[in-house]
């Protein structure tokens, strides 16, 4: 699979394809009075609107019962879930955020604020917040799963496949948990592996449309587009997919070098309650599903696909030729003495040296030829946290991060190193000295993302 078509994927699952799953909210303490009765009510109603996947009708039977007592945590959990569910995602983080002051290690809360993060394109945050969820909620199948969506969010994809496995342990045979591994594995170009497990889920009773169309996508992306066409039709309206096929056909003639595609297709209608992809408070797309267009690819490893960097616009090929990463030096000027020893060093026959002398100059000419990065035992990493065109700025970000995060960063040592891009001109990168060892690097970069401090990890050559 295409660079470019692994692009077009991850950005259509960010726009639908990709499911979190809810879990149904617990029910509040059964009490004899005419109130709780009216509570009962609301939550069966409210339950019942979710069933049906009618969350605008849901989200007021919970905005009721939260108004009533914004203490009841069902009420908060539910009407969280159920705006999420609408695209309204600040709206539920708000509500989320404002119950976690009395009760910050609450597990339904930290696990529903986990997916809001995730819908408004915070994946970093979303696997702090499911990661703090205890061990005694070890056996939560959604957990696990919306902590696999989010690793396939910043590009992690064996991570987010062990997470989808240990759910489908807690959960077997779940449509939702198998349509999110089938994507996560066509995302990392296992393309029959993916639609052997999305079949599954698309065979399921709870299978939806989404899924059916999900399948459809990865069949037109294989170049079955017959068996495409059977799927697109079962669920959309003929003029809607009349235009999905359109596009796949026109995806088909971009990967063998014709036009590219200009529109997305339709993953499914909405449903009752539910706002059109375009609509609400949409999530962004995630800039890690771009980070392989726009990052400067000095070898980016898995890491730099969690954030594309903070004002970046060192926006380069994705794989420019190795002199486009050179460090910007002064030559000094030519003098006619020089020139003159030049010549005479061309001039004058070359006689290796035989015997220890050889094996010694040798030695010495590899030596000196070796950067100091190069020199260090083992693969390296580089932490890179921004790049500019004015130096200025790159020394203004340096030294405001070396304030804020000192202890995160004490030994990283972060310098502004100018580069010049082949047909891009002259950068200047807020980098790291090289780290050995990747985990150590990958830990401070994953420590910094939390932070909303955007870092890409970078393999030192």
């Amino acid at each position: 699979m295409s660079k470019s078509i692994s692009i077009y994927l991850a950005t259509i699952l960010c726009a639908g394809g990709l499911m979190l799953a809810g879990c149904a909210a617990k029910p509040p303490p059964v009490e004899s009075d005419e109130g709780s009765r009216l509570g009962r009510s609301l939550y069966e109603a409210a339950e019942s609107s979710e069933q049906r996947r009618d969350f605008a009708t849901a989200a007021a039977y919970y905005r009721n019962l939260y108004r009533r007592d914004p203490a009841d945590l069902s009420a908060v959990v539910g009407l969280a879930r159920a705006l999420r569910r609408l695209l309204q995602a600040k709206e539920a983080r708000a509500i989320l955020l404002r119950a976690m002051k009395d009760r910050q290690n609450d597990a339904d809360l930290l696990a529903e604020l986990g997916k809001v993060q995730l819908v408004l394109g915070k994946p970093m945050k979303a696997i702090h917040s499911l990661s703090r969820i205890g061990a005694g909620d070890s056996k939560r199948w959604d957990v696990e799963d919306a902590l696999g969506v989010a690793y396939d969010r910043i590009g992690m994809y064996p991570q987010a496949e062990r997470r989808y496995r240990k759910a489908l342990v807690l959960s077997p045979e779940n449509a939702t948990v198998l349509n999110n591994l089938a994507l996560s594995m066509a995302q990392a170009e296992r393309l029959d592996d993916a639609i052997e497990m999305l079949e599954r889920a698309a065979a399921l009773p709870e299978a939806t449309p989404r899924m059916r169309q999900n399948l459809a996508m990865l069949y037109a992306l294989k170049g079955d587009l017959a068996t495409a066409e059977q799927y697109v039709r079962r669920d959309l309206p003929a003029d809607i997919a009349d235009q999905n096929m359109a596009y796949y056909r026109q995806l088909q003639k971009g990967m063998t070098g014709g036009a590219s595609p200009i529109r997305p297709p339709a993953i499914a209608p909405p449903r009752k309650g539910e706002l059109p992809a375009t609509g609400g408070d949409k999530a962004k797309t995630p800039k890690s599903m771009t980070a392989a267009a726009a990052e400067p690819a000095t070898k980016a490893e898995a890491m730099p696909k969690a954030a594309a960097v903070a004002a970046e616009t060192d926006k380069t090929p994705a794989k420019p030729a190795p002199a486009a990463q050179t460090t910007v030096t002064k030559e000094p000027a030519k003098t006619p003495a020089a020139d003159a020893a030049t010549a005479t060093a061309k001039a004058t026959p070359k006689t290796k040296p035989k015997g220890k002398a050889a094996k010694k100059a040798k030695a010495e000419q590899t030596a000196s030829r070796q950067s100091p990065d190069k020199a260090a035992a083992g693969p390296s990493y580089r932490l890179q946290l921004g790049s500019f065109r004015d130096a200025d700025r790159a020394n203004d970000l340096r030294k405001r991060l070396l304030e804020r995060h000192a202890k995160l960063l004490e030994g990283v040592d972060l310098r502004v190193e100018g580069v010049k891009v082949a047909g891009r001109g002259e950068f200047f990168r807020v980098q790291s000295k090289p780290v050995a060892g990747r985990a150590l690097a990958e830990d401070t970069c994953l420590k910094l993302a939390v932070r909303d401090v955007p870092c890409m990890l970078v393999r030192v050559p």
